[in-house]
Protein backbone atom coordinates (compact mmCIF):
# COMPACT_ATOMS: atom_id res chain seq x y z
CA UNK A 1 0.00 0.00 0.00
CA UNK A 2 2.98 2.70 0.82
CA UNK A 3 4.42 2.11 -2.01
CA UNK A 4 1.42 2.10 -4.50
CA UNK A 5 0.67 5.62 -2.43
CA UNK A 6 4.01 6.78 -3.79
CA UNK A 7 3.88 5.68 -6.68
CA UNK A 8 0.81 7.36 -7.40
CA UNK A 9 2.32 10.56 -5.60
CA UNK A 10 5.47 10.55 -8.19
CA UNK A 11 3.29 10.45 -10.95
CA UNK A 12 1.32 13.32 -10.13
CA UNK A 13 3.85 15.35 -8.56
CA UNK A 14 6.96 14.75 -11.21
CA UNK A 15 5.12 16.96 -13.78
CA UNK A 16 4.35 20.20 -11.45
CA UNK A 17 8.49 19.49 -10.90
CA UNK A 18 9.05 19.63 -14.20
CA UNK A 19 7.44 22.44 -14.99
CA UNK A 20 9.04 24.47 -12.23
CA UNK A 21 12.59 23.33 -13.78
CA UNK A 22 12.06 24.44 -16.87
CA UNK A 23 10.97 28.11 -15.72
CA UNK A 24 14.19 29.07 -14.79
CA UNK A 25 16.58 28.96 -17.75
CA UNK A 26 14.88 32.23 -19.24
CA UNK A 27 17.84 33.60 -21.11
CA UNK A 28 19.94 36.30 -24.11
CA UNK A 29 22.22 35.83 -26.83
CA UNK A 30 23.49 39.11 -28.20
CA UNK A 31 25.60 40.10 -31.42
CA UNK A 32 27.65 43.05 -31.58
CA UNK A 33 28.23 44.16 -35.40
CA UNK A 34 30.38 46.66 -35.23
CA UNK A 35 31.23 46.87 -38.78
CA UNK A 36 27.33 46.69 -39.89
CA UNK A 37 26.31 49.40 -37.03
CA UNK A 38 24.10 47.03 -35.36
CA UNK A 39 23.46 45.20 -32.01
CA UNK A 40 20.44 42.47 -31.65
CA UNK A 41 19.68 41.32 -28.06
CA UNK A 42 17.05 37.75 -28.64
CA UNK A 43 15.28 36.76 -25.25
CA UNK A 44 13.95 33.39 -24.83
CA UNK A 45 11.67 32.96 -22.33
CA UNK A 46 12.72 28.99 -21.73
CA UNK A 47 16.10 27.87 -23.54
CA UNK A 48 15.04 24.37 -22.91
CA UNK A 49 12.59 25.45 -25.63
CA UNK A 50 14.69 27.32 -28.07
CA UNK A 51 16.18 25.86 -31.02
CA UNK A 52 19.57 23.95 -31.01
CA UNK A 53 21.06 26.54 -32.58
CA UNK A 54 20.47 29.54 -29.77
CA UNK A 55 22.08 27.01 -27.49
CA UNK A 56 25.21 27.00 -29.76
CA UNK A 57 25.51 30.67 -29.48
CA UNK A 58 26.34 30.66 -25.31
CA UNK A 59 23.27 32.46 -23.87
CA UNK A 60 22.79 33.88 -20.97
CA UNK A 61 21.18 32.38 -18.92
CA UNK A 62 19.56 34.06 -15.94
CA UNK A 63 19.57 31.70 -13.35
CA UNK A 64 23.24 31.66 -13.64
CA UNK A 65 23.78 35.08 -12.12
CA UNK A 66 21.48 33.90 -8.80
CA UNK A 67 23.53 32.98 -5.49
CA UNK A 68 20.81 30.01 -4.16
CA UNK A 69 20.96 29.11 -0.39
CA UNK A 70 22.30 25.19 0.32
CA UNK A 71 18.93 24.14 0.33
CA UNK A 72 18.51 25.87 -2.98
CA UNK A 73 14.81 27.29 -1.95
CA UNK A 74 15.68 30.77 -1.79
CA UNK A 75 17.50 32.99 -4.20
CA UNK A 76 20.13 35.09 -2.12
CA UNK A 77 21.78 37.25 -3.89
CA UNK A 78 21.48 38.83 -7.84
CA UNK A 79 24.97 39.28 -10.05
CA UNK A 80 24.43 41.71 -13.23
CA UNK A 81 26.30 41.18 -16.63
CA UNK A 82 27.92 43.96 -18.49
CA UNK A 83 28.23 44.19 -22.41
CA UNK A 84 29.83 46.83 -23.86
CA UNK A 85 30.05 47.32 -27.82
CA UNK A 86 31.39 49.82 -29.75
CA UNK A 87 30.04 50.66 -32.88
CA UNK A 88 30.96 53.16 -36.00
CA UNK A 89 29.91 55.90 -34.15
CA UNK A 90 27.61 55.25 -30.95
CA UNK A 91 29.05 53.56 -28.01
CA UNK A 92 26.70 50.95 -26.01
CA UNK A 93 26.92 49.98 -22.57
CA UNK A 94 24.10 46.94 -21.54
CA UNK A 95 23.76 45.57 -18.08
CA UNK A 96 21.90 42.55 -17.90
CA UNK A 97 20.44 40.71 -14.64
CA UNK A 98 17.97 38.39 -13.23
CA UNK A 99 14.20 39.36 -12.83
CA UNK A 100 13.18 37.67 -9.56
CA UNK A 101 9.28 37.73 -8.63
CA UNK A 102 9.63 36.10 -5.84
CA UNK A 103 13.06 34.54 -3.59
CA UNK A 104 11.26 32.17 -1.88
CA UNK A 105 11.69 29.23 -5.50
CA UNK A 106 9.08 27.64 -3.57
CA UNK A 107 6.50 30.12 -3.03
CA UNK A 108 4.41 31.96 -5.91
CA UNK A 109 5.80 32.98 -8.63
CA UNK A 110 8.95 31.46 -7.17
CA UNK A 111 10.13 28.99 -10.01
CA UNK A 112 9.65 31.79 -12.67
CA UNK A 113 12.49 33.81 -13.43
CA UNK A 114 13.44 36.67 -16.19
CA UNK A 115 15.63 39.06 -17.19
CA UNK A 116 15.99 42.84 -16.82
CA UNK A 117 17.92 45.18 -19.19
CA UNK A 118 19.40 48.56 -19.22
CA UNK A 119 20.86 50.12 -22.14
CA UNK A 120 23.33 53.30 -22.14
CA UNK A 121 23.49 55.06 -25.47
CA UNK A 122 26.68 57.18 -25.33
CA UNK A 123 26.17 57.31 -21.58
CA UNK A 124 22.49 58.19 -21.79
CA UNK A 125 20.16 55.64 -21.14
CA UNK A 126 17.71 54.79 -23.56
CA UNK A 127 16.06 51.56 -21.89
CA UNK A 128 16.20 51.86 -17.96
CA UNK A 129 15.32 48.60 -15.58
CA UNK A 130 12.67 47.52 -18.55
CA UNK A 131 11.81 43.70 -17.66
CA UNK A 132 11.51 40.90 -20.74
CA UNK A 133 8.74 39.70 -19.34
CA UNK A 134 5.93 41.03 -16.58
CA UNK A 135 7.45 40.07 -12.71
CA UNK A 136 3.94 38.37 -12.36
CA UNK A 137 4.25 35.07 -13.39
CA UNK A 138 0.43 35.21 -14.02
CA UNK A 139 0.44 37.68 -16.97
CA UNK A 140 1.02 36.31 -19.96
CA UNK A 141 0.73 39.07 -22.87
CA UNK A 142 3.83 39.34 -24.17
CA UNK A 143 7.56 39.59 -23.58
CA UNK A 144 10.12 41.87 -24.96
CA UNK A 145 11.39 39.07 -27.85
CA UNK A 146 14.37 41.00 -29.72
CA UNK A 147 16.17 44.30 -28.88
CA UNK A 148 17.62 46.23 -31.89
CA UNK A 149 20.39 49.16 -31.62
CA UNK A 150 21.41 50.76 -34.95
CA UNK A 151 24.34 53.17 -35.12
CA UNK A 152 22.97 56.67 -35.28
CA UNK A 153 19.65 56.07 -33.84
CA UNK A 154 19.53 56.37 -30.12
CA UNK A 155 16.22 54.92 -30.12
CA UNK A 156 16.04 50.85 -29.58
CA UNK A 157 13.47 49.22 -31.98
CA UNK A 158 12.02 46.32 -29.53
CA UNK A 159 9.74 43.02 -31.00
CA UNK A 160 7.50 41.82 -28.82
CA UNK A 161 6.70 38.03 -29.08
CA UNK A 162 3.67 35.98 -27.85
CA UNK A 163 3.42 33.20 -25.73
CA UNK A 164 2.31 29.75 -27.44
CA UNK A 165 -0.70 28.91 -25.78
CA UNK A 166 -1.48 24.91 -26.53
Amino acid sequence: MKARVIFILSVLLFPAVAALAGELDAAVTWDCRAKEGVFIINYYPSLGDAKPEVKKQHPLEFFSLCDVDKKESLITGTRGKDVVCQLKKDKLEIHLEPGVPNTNLLGRCGATLTGIVTIKHNGKAVLEEKEFEVLDCTVHEKYMEKITLKDGVEKPEIAYGNYDEE
